[in-house]
């Protein structure tokens, strides 16, 4: 009898010792496990900030360039049709002179990354307020994106007028010869292309200072909020008469582009 329950006893222990291996083996293996799915979701997650910063500032001499453009487009399209608008009003039409604009080349920042990142889910690695960042910045590019367009419609427009009432291969010359109403109406023409321009330089200004921001190490979007109003905003300093919309008005919304 005794012999039996020692046998027992230890066919017990070496059962339990079995067992024992078995689970700190089960243990192991989902903790190595675990341990390389965290290492590759952390490399990714590096590799992602360093490709994202890096998209942000090959965009930042794009924005500058586009800026300056821009800007020279805006003032060229006030002062015309002002001039137009005030020949027309006093009557002096006969003195009018009129300079048809210059095309100029115009970059869209790069988005290859970001689009990259949001379609393959990459963006839930992540801490949030860094996401939450450049989802701001991206935004921003969608609500560019749209104003070009509808700058470039408004210059297509403008064209359009000029190949209409234009001297062949010279193009829109002698405006003295055009009546009050086509004046009005050129005047109108270039009045839009004015307002496209200056929306376009708002949303410029305003990702130029978002990325600002994110490149020097800060995801707040209240300090995004911050530089579109101080130095960081080069639009801010070419339109410094004039008062630049509130960001507040354009905050991203989930879904929807701002108009």
């Amino acid at each position: 009898m005794e012999a039996q329950k020692l046998a027992r006893d230890a066919k017990l222990r070496w059962f339990l010792s079995e067992y024992v291996i078995v689970v700190l083996g089960v243990i192991t293996a989902l903790a190595a496990q675990q341990s390389v799915e965290w290492l590759h979701h952390y490399h990714s997650r590096r590799q992602l900030e360093k490709d994202l910063r890096a998209e942000i500032r090959l965009n930042d001499p794009y924005l500058r360039e586009d800026i300056k453009k821009v800007y020279a487009d805006y003032e060229w399209a006030v002062r015309e049709s002002q001039a137009i608008q005030a020949a027309v009003q006093t009557n002096a039409i006969a003195t009018l002179k009129y300079e048809s604009e210059s095309k100029f080349p115009f970059v869209i920042p790069r988005r290859s990354v970001w689009d990259h990142a949001r379609e393959s889910g990459a963006l839930a690695l992540m801490p949030r307020d860094e996401a939450q960042a450049y989802t701001v910045v991206y935004h921003n590019l969608d609500v560019l994106e749209d104003r070009i367009g509808k700058l470039f419609a408004s210059m297509g427009e403008e064209e359009a007028f000029e190949i209409r009432f234009g001297q062949g291969a010279e193009g829109l010359k002698d405006v003295a010869k055009m009546t009050p109403a086509q004046l009005e109406e050129l005047s109108a023409i270039i009045a839009g292309e004015a307002s496209s321009a200056r929306w376009v330089l708002t949303s410029l200004g305003r990702m130029s200072s978002m990325q600002a921001v994110i490149e020097g190490g800060s995801f707040s979007q209240e300090e995004m909020l911050k530089a579109y109003s101080d130095s960081r905003n080069p639009v801010r300093k070419l339109l410094q008469a004039e008062s630049v919309a509130p960001p507040e008005q354009e905050r991203p919304r989930e879904g929807k582009r701002s108009q």
